[in-house]
């Protein structure tokens, strides 16, 4: 039956976002780990000047891609972090919010449990712990907001650290 009433637009645009984040995640493992079966290369956890601590300096962890300058993707034991820059968003609770949906590859855009610890920082996490664990993290620095999702064991620490790099200026005067 073909009614002509019936958007097809959801399920397009799920396919692509799903084919999207498959090949952010996916393929740059499976090329990086045929390309160099020593391992990728250790790099700092950094993008736009934010930088997650290990406690001693700047976490390091294998980053086997570099799609652009704007973003990145590091495996750190069993926990994968990736990040990317973006102009900064009109509504940060929905960007975020937004973020998590995609990797989570959750249906619909839930903007509840949005955390704002503090100015120019959202916090968006699963209440799932160990391999199943999901956070996103954006940082908003006036005209630019980086955004994390950190996926694994250790994402709620990591992404607590993130927090506490994160500029403590208000952000509000700045814009």
């Amino acid at each position: 039956m073909n009614d002509s009433n019936v958007s097809r637009a959801p399920v397009v645009l799920g396919v692509i976002l799903f084919v999207f984040v498959t090949i952010v995640l996916v393929v740059p493992r499976a090329v990086g780990d045929a390309t160099d079966p020593s391992g990728a290369s250790e790099q700092p956890v950094e993008i736009g000047g934010l930088a997650i601590s290990d406690g001693d300096g700047t976490l390091k962890c294998a980053s086997s891609s570099n799609f652009t300058s704007r973003t990145r993707v590091w495996d750190c034991a069993d926990t994968r972090i990736m990040a990317r820059t973006e102009a900064t968003p009109d509504d940060q609770e929905n960007a975020i919010a937004r973020v998590y949906r995609a990797a989570k590859l959750a249906p619909s855009v839930d903007p509840d449990g949005v955390e704002n610890p503090r100015d120019g920082v959202w916090v968006k996490r699963s209440e799932e712990t160990g391999e199943y664990a999901l956070v996103a993290v954006s940082v908003a620095d006036g005209a630019s907001t980086r955004f994390f999702t950190i996926g694994g064991p250790d994402a709620h620490d990591l992404a607590a650290r993130l927090v506490d790099a994160a500029p403590a200026e208000d952000l509000k005067e700045a814009q």
